[in-house]
C-alpha cells in the first residue's frame, strides 16, 4: 500500500583478493556459508547418498515396496530414506495414507529404515490445503491459487499464524515419525495474493527461519521444482536441493543431469545441489558405459537413486557400487570448494569439473562426452598443481602415469576418449 514498509531480500556483498575465478568462488561460497552459520543452527553440509521412491513408484507406494527396498539396498550404504508424495492421507492431514497401510504398517516400516542405520526423510507441503480439511481461521478461496495435481488450495500464509502452523506441523512429524530429513515443496504463489507476493514470501521465509531453529539437528531439503524459489534465504537454510524434476532415464536424463548440475554449481555449492538416476532396471544390463554416466552425471553434486533396487542385475549392481565408491571419495574433494567447471555447449565434444582439495595437491576429473562420437583427444590444464611430482589414476582402465613439470600451471595433459566411451574418472595424487 501507499507509504507501506516492508523488509525485502537482502543483498550481501564481500570483497574477496583472489586472482583466479576458481579461488573466488571458492571463497564466496565459504563466506556464504559463514554468514548462514551465524544466522541459523543447523546440520554441517554433507554428502549423502539418498534414496526416494518417487520415480519408481510415485503415488503408489506400500510399506511392502519399502520393505523390499530395505532387503536390496543393504549392499549400497544409502545415507538417507526419503518418502516422498503419496504416503498421507490427504494434503493437510499427514497421517498414514489408509489405502496403503494398515495401522502402525507405516511406522513399522520407518523404523526398519532406521534400524538399518538409515536416515528417514519425509516430504509435505504444508502451505497448501484440500476443501476437506479446511478450517474456520482461513479461507483458501481467497488466495486465488488452486494446485491441480495436488488437488488443493494455498493456505493464507500472512493471516494464518504459519510461523506457529509450521513449527507445529515439523514437531507432528518428528514425533510420529522420529523425522531427521524433511523434504518441502513451497507452490507458487497466486498472481494476485490479497496481501501482495512480497508479504507472501516473507510470511513464508520468516516460518521456515523459525523451523530452522527450532529443529537445529534436522536437515531440509528445499525443492526447486515445487516452488521454484532457490534464493539466498532458501540456500542458508537448507543443505540440499532437488534441482529439477525429470522423470526420464537413461542418456536423456543423463544429459539433463550434466548441464544442471554444471550450471547450477555455478551459483551453489556442489555438497548441496542433487541430481537422480531413476529406474536404472530399464538402462540394458551389459551397458556398463551408459549406466557409468548416468551414475557420474549425478555425482557431480550429491547423488541419489530412484528405482526398484529388487529389480537391479548383477551386472547393473557392481557397476554402482564402484561408482558409490568413487562418490565418497569425490565427496572429500568436494569440501574444499575448489573447482574447476567445463560448462557443456551444443557443439562441445566434452564437459566435466575437476575437483581440488584445500592444499591443490590432489584433485579429481570426471569428463563427460558431447555430442559426438568416435576417438576424443582433449587437453587438460591442472592449473592450480604446485610443481610436484604426482600420479594420474584412471579409474576406468586401471592404467596410472606420473605427471611432473618444473611449471605445472601451464602444462597440458592428453586425456583421451576412445569411441564408445561415454565417461572418464580420473583422480590424481601427489607423490611424495
Amino acid at each position: 500500500k501507499p507509504y507501506e514498509i516492508i523488509d525485502g531480500p537482502i543483498i550481501n556483498v564481500f570483497a574477496d583478493r583472489s586472482t583466479n575465478q576458481i579461488d573466488w568462488r571458492a571463497n564466496w561460497l565459504r563466506e556464504r556459508e559463514e554468514l548462514s552459520n551465524i544466522l541459523f543452527q543447523k546440520p554441517e553440509n554433507w554428502q549423502p547418498l539418498i534414496y526416494n521412491h518417487w520415480y519408481a513408484v510415485r503415488f503408489n507406494l506400500s510399506s511392502k515396496f519399502i520393505r523390499e527396498q530395505l532387503e536390496a539396498m543393504q549392499p549400497y550404504n544409502f545415507d538417507v530414506f526419503v518418502v516422498d508424495a503419496g504416503w498421507y492421507e490427504s494434503v493437510g492431514n499427514w497421517t498414514p495414507n489408509k489405502r496403503l497401510f494398515r495401522k502402525g504398517e507405516f511406522e513399522n516400516a520407518l523404523k526398519q529404515v532406521r534400524q538399518n542405520g538409515i536416515d528417514v526423510g519425509i516430504w509435505s507441503c504444508p502451505w497448501l490445503i484440500t476443501e476437506d480439511n479446511k478450517n474456520q481461521q482461513t479461507d483458501t478461496k481467497k488466495t486465488k491459487y488452486y494446485n491441480k495435481f495436488m488437488n488443493a488450495c494455498t493456505l493464507d500464509l500472512v493471516e494464518t499464524n504459519f510461523s506457529s502452523r509450521l513449527k507445529d506441523h515439523i514437531l507432528s512429524l518428528e514425533k510420529q515419525f522420529q523425522l531427521e530429513w524433511w523434504k518441502y515443496d513451497q507452490e507458487l504463489f497466486a498472481e494476485r495474493p490479497i496481501h501482495g507476493k512480497m508479504k507472501n514470501v516473507i510470511a513464508l521465509e520468516k516460518a521456515l527461519a523459525e523451523v530452522r531453529n527450532s529443529f537445529p539437528s534436522l536437515n531440509i531439503e528445499n525443492c526447486m521444482s515445487g516452488g521454484r524459489m532457490i534464493n539466498e534465504f532458501t540456500d542458508q537454510i537448507s543443505q540440499s536441493h532437488w534441482i529439477r524434476d525429470g522423470g526420464q532415464t537413461g542418456i536423456e536424463h543423463a544429459n539433463s543431469n550434466i548441464r544442471e548440475a554444471l550450471g547450477s554449481i555455478q551459483l551453489l555449492s556442489p555438497l548441496k545441489v542433487q541430481r537422480w538416476t531413476n529406474r536404472i532396471d530399464e538402462i540394458a544390463e551389459d551397458d556398463s558405459e551408459l549406466l557409468k554416466l548416468y551414475c557420474r552425471s549425478a555425482m557431480i553434486g550429491v547423488w541419489g537413486i530412484s528405482t526398484d533396487l529388487s529389480k537391479i542385475g548383477n551386472k547393473q549392481s557392481e557397476v554402482i557400487l564402484n561408482e558409490i565408491d568413487y562418490y565418497r571419495a569425490l565427496s572429500i574433494l568436494k569440501k574444499s570448494l575448489v573447482y574447476y567447471i567445463l560448462l557443456p555447449c551444443d557443439d562441445s565434444e566434452l564437459s566435466g569439473i575437476i575437483y581440488y582439495d584445500n592444499n591443490k595437491t590432489s584433485l579429481a576429473l570426471m569428463l563427460f562426452r558431447g555430442n559426438s562420437s568416435g576417438s576424443i583427444n582433449h587437453n587438460i590444464k591442472f592449473e592450480l598443481l604446485k610443481n610436484e611430482k604426482y600420479s594420474l589414476y584412471n579409474v576406468d582402465t586401471k592404467e596410472k602415469n606420473i605427471l611432473s613439470s618444473e611449471n605445472f600451471p601451464n602444462t597440458t595433459y592428453q586425456i583421451t576418449l576412445k569411441e564408445g566411451e561415454l565417461s572418464a574418472l580420473y583422480f590424481l595424487t601427489m607423490i611424495k
